[in-house]
């Protein structure tokens, strides 16, 4: 096979491999793949493929080595953050197939909204092929740290992104325990967007729309760790973090919004608790 594929050469692939797989299997293909089937790209040299589950992702391992490829022993140099893939390789060399169950590089999950926007390809034997938006793969390849993906980044941009769908998919990303456990991905894309402006000379139109929120997650994240520890007041809050009282405010709301807080306003000042903090004094009370 060759170092690149073209988009009837992806198609060809994973026909074969459809009509190998003994399952039912939904597939997602995002990066090059995705932008090749687009006509984004004139070639891609790997497949980059996400599946619901551990299962389905051993399916489709077994389905590339029949077709033979290879499982990569050691992931190849700058595949390094691809930690949780399953990478194979065409014998002799040449494309590539990722193989994602669930969460891109440990970090972004295949969401629900992901799955809606998704665009269907084609069916063959027990695999149906999707192709993610190119909103959700801008987002995908923020965190891959491969260094060709800003390459893609910028065609991705230059074809016109919706800021609302990716800012809106930042929030779904949120971990659903709580932003306690969560990374900010607005960071982690603000870091990506500067490195893309820098070295193509663009400027994003939405980017300051992304580092405000950003600032307001880190904030919040911080103030979690104060309020978890006993601090309950704005001002103390505020002197805590050398933040003002309005920023300490707008992150509290926020908080509150997402149900990780809770707001005493029976006293004055209002006092500021963790649902669990909260919840355990309820039961003190009654005891």
């Amino acid at each position: 096979m060759p170092a690149q594929i073209s988009k009837s050469e992806v198609l060809s692939i994973m026909e074969k491999i459809g009509n190998i797989c003994s399952m039912r299997i939904q597939v997602y293909l995002v990066g090059g793949g995705a932008m090749a089937l687009r006509g984004e790209k004139d070639a891609t040299k790997d497949l980059d493929l996400i599946v619901r589950s551990s299962l389905e992702a051993q399916e489709l391992k077994r389905a590339f080595e029949s077709l033979g490829f290879d499982v990569n022993t050691r992931h190849p140099q700058e595949c390094h953050a691809l930690v949780d893939a399953t990478i194979l390789s065409a014998s002799g060399g040449g494309v590539r197939a990722d193989i994602f169950a669930e969460r891109i590089c440990n970090k972004l999950r295949l969401s629900e909204g992901m799955i809606r926007r998704a665009e269907r390809v084609d069916e063959w034997g027990e695999l149906v092929l999707y192709i993610c938006s190119r909103e959700d793969i801008f987002l995908l390849k923020s965190v891959t740290e491969r260094s060709r993906d800003l390459d893609d980044m910028i065609a991705l941009f230059r074809k016109g992104l919706s800021r609302d769908i990716i800012l809106e998919e930042c929030d779904n990303q949120t971990d659903p325990e709580g932003l306690r456990k969560s990374s900010i991905w607005e960071a982690f894309l603000l870091t990506k967007l500067d490195e893309m402006e820098r070295r193509y000379g663009v400027k994003v139109p939405w980017k300051r729309a992304l580092k405000t929120r950003a600032e307001l997650k880190m904030g919040a994240q911080r103030l979690l760790t104060l309020i978890d520890k006993g601090m309950n007041s704005v001002d103390g809050l505020s002197t805590e973090l050398r933040e003002t009282p309005a920023f300490i405010r707008e992150c509290l709301d926020y908080l509150e919004k997402n149900n990780q807080i809770v707001v005493d306003r029976k006293v004055r000042p209002h006092r500021i608790k963790s649902p669990k903090r909260a919840y355990n004094a309820a039961d003190n009370r009654t005891m």
